[in-house]
């Protein structure tokens, strides 16, 4: 049995804001356009390695470039410190009986960066930004008009983690990518979603900001407990925090029709 993969291709031209290692990965931070209409925003790049087709990249902040790659998951930790610091705020528990309990407060979070095939400089930039993506259906849900899917695409630079004897072919991790469908509609059409639907969208990057507050934080943190020792001077505290969507433009849903339908 041959192996096929999930599409996951994506484009974006930019200027250069900041450049940082980690081990022999060149991590970048990117400012593009989303459209005409949204003020600037940010994203990360990923070259590992620090190269590209086996040759070491150049590359220097305010520089117009123009990357192709694709999309991935970065799972992280942060601590309660880097959340405060993030929120601007001074750590209020310093002094108190729950000090160790707050200190030892960690957030699992996941952010979506672009891992770079190729790089270019260019002149002028074309304010792009266009990503393909298919994969199937994990989670599906709706946030106001909008409906979301989480994918989890199978491309073909997936990690493999195993082996399916079954079907004689690897294992892979997959990477997690949120499709947005404003409205909940493509051309005038209701797009239906279910999960374990496998689904292709094209479209652009949009970058969502949000608050995320203290109580929100505990209760991702499983340390519910800690919310009756916020202080009410505490109580607005916030940080402010970014997901990577694709704009589904266009959608496929494979799949067949329910007796519903």
């Amino acid at each position: 049995m041959e192996e096929r993969f999930d599409l996951n291709r994506t484009q974006v031209s930019g200027v250069v804001q900041r450049i940082w290692d980690y081990g022999e990965d060149i991590f970048v931070r990117l400012e593009f356009v989303p459209d005409e209409d949204r003020p600037s925003r940010y994203i990360t790049l990923k070259i590992p390695g620090g190269m590209i087709d086996g040759q070491f990249v150049t590359i220097q902040p305010g520089e117009l470039i123009q990357v192709e790659g694709y999309l991935a998951d970065a799972p992280y930790t942060e601590s309660i410190q880097e959340f405060f610091r993030d929120a601007k705020a001074k750590p209020f528990y310093a002094d108190t009986d729950e000090a160790a309990a707050w200190e030892q407060i960690e957030i699992e979070r996941v952010g979506t960066q672009i891992v770079v095939t190729t790089l270019a400089s260019i002149n002028s930039d074309p304010r792009l930004t266009s990503a393909t993506i298919q994969g199937v259906v994990v989670r599906s849900w709706t946030g106001g008009a909008d409906s979301f899917a989480r994918l989890a695409i199978y491309d073909q630079h997936t990690e493999i983690i195993g082996h399916n004897e079954k079907k004689g072919l690897p294992r892979r991790k997959p990477h997690y990518v949120t499709v947005r469908i404003p409205g909940g509609e493509v051309d005038g059409k209701k797009i239906v979603i279910h999960k374990r639907n496998r689904l292709r969208a094209s479209g652009h990057l949009h970058i969502h900001f949000y608050r995320q507050t203290l109580p929100q934080i505990l209760e991702r943190a499983d340390k519910k407990g800690l919310i009756k020792t916020i202080p009410s001077k505490a109580d607005g505290i916030y940080a402010v925090r970014d997901s990577l969507y694709v704009i589904g433009v266009s959608v496929i849903v494979f799949a067949k029709r329910t007796s519903k339908q």
